[in-house]
C-alpha cells in the first residue's frame, strides 16, 4: 500500500466575506441592547429628534444619547443638525436597510401574533 496524501484545501467561506462577517458581528452586538432595537422600531422610515425618541422608548435623556451616538458611530443611524435640535433617521444604505426592515418586520409579526392570542 502506498502512502497517500491527502490535500486539504481550506474552503472559501460560501456564504461572506471576512470583512461582511466582521460588521454583521459588530452589527449585531450593537444591536444586542433592546432600547437600541425600540430606536430602529421609531425610526422605521422617520426621522426624530433626541427629545422625541426618549419619549417614545421610555429612556431618559443621556440612556437616548448615548444609544444614538453607539448606532451612529455604527453606521446604523444618520443625523443632522435642523436648527437647534439634532435629527436621527435609520441609515439608508443597502445593508442597514435590509438588517433594520427585517428586524422591525419581525418585531411587528411578533406584536402582531401576540395581540390575536
Amino acid at each position: 500500500m502506498g502512502n497517500r496524501r491527502h490535500s486539504f484545501q481550506k474552503k472559501e467561506d460560501p456564504i461572506c466575506s471576512p470583512e461582511a462577517l466582521k460588521k454583521l458581528s459588530t452589527t449585531f452586538k450593537v444591536l444586542g441592547h433592546p432600547a437600541r432595537i425600540k430606536i430602529l422600531q421609531v425610526l422605521n422610515g422617520k426621522e426624530y429628534s433626541v427629545s422625541q425618541i426618549q419619549e417614545l422608548i421610555g429612556e431618559g435623556q443621556p440612556v437616548t444619547s448615548q444609544h444614538l451616538k453607539v448606532m451612529t458611530d455604527h453606521d446604523l443611524l444618520n443625523c443632522r443638525r435642523h436648527g437647534t435640535h439634532v435629527l436621527y433617521s435609520q441609515n439608508d444604505t443597502e445593508f442597514s436597510k435590509e438588517l433594520t426592515s427585517y428586524i422591525v418586520r419581525e418585531l411587528m409579526d411578533e406584536d402582531d401574533e401576540e395581540v390575536e392570542n
